[in-house]
Order: C-alpha cells, then sequence, then structure tokens
C-alpha cells in the first residue's frame, strides 16, 4: 500500500493494523515535496516510478492484491 505525504500516519496504522497489506512507500501525486523548477514534473515521474519499483521489490518480485 502507498500512503500519501498528508496522510495521518497513525490513521493508516489503525486501518490496517489487522491487514496483510504492509505500508511499502510514499506516493506524492501532486509534488508536494518538489521544489518548483523547470524540472518538476519529470523528477515527480521519476520519483513515482521509484516508489512503484521498491514496492514490486519488497513484494518479492510478485504481483499481489494487497
Amino acid at each position: 500500500m502507498f500512503t500519501e505525504p498528508q496522510s495521518n500516519p497513525e490513521l493508516v496504522n489503525t486501518v490496517f493494523e489487522n491487514s496483510t497489506a504492509k505500508t511499502i512507500d510514499t506516493i506524492d501525486p501532486i509534488g508536494a515535496n518538489f521544489a518548483p523548477s523547470k524540472n518538476q514534473y519529470l523528477s515527480l515521474l521519476i520519483e513515482r516510478i521509484s516508489s512503484h519499483k521498491q514496492c514490486h521489490r519488497q513484494d518479492n518480485g510478485k504481483l499481489s492484491d494487497s
């Protein structure tokens, strides 16, 4: 499972405490963590790809339903 920068960590943990889902990484779909620049959109895309790759690695290379 991915979270977003504005997500409340305590709420996320409470919602998923009895679940097999894991919080893998944070995705920043609106680029809140990037300073405005001419490369901001490219940086956002690279960060999202990196987050997805990290999720895939932590799932031992298998796709799952969680």
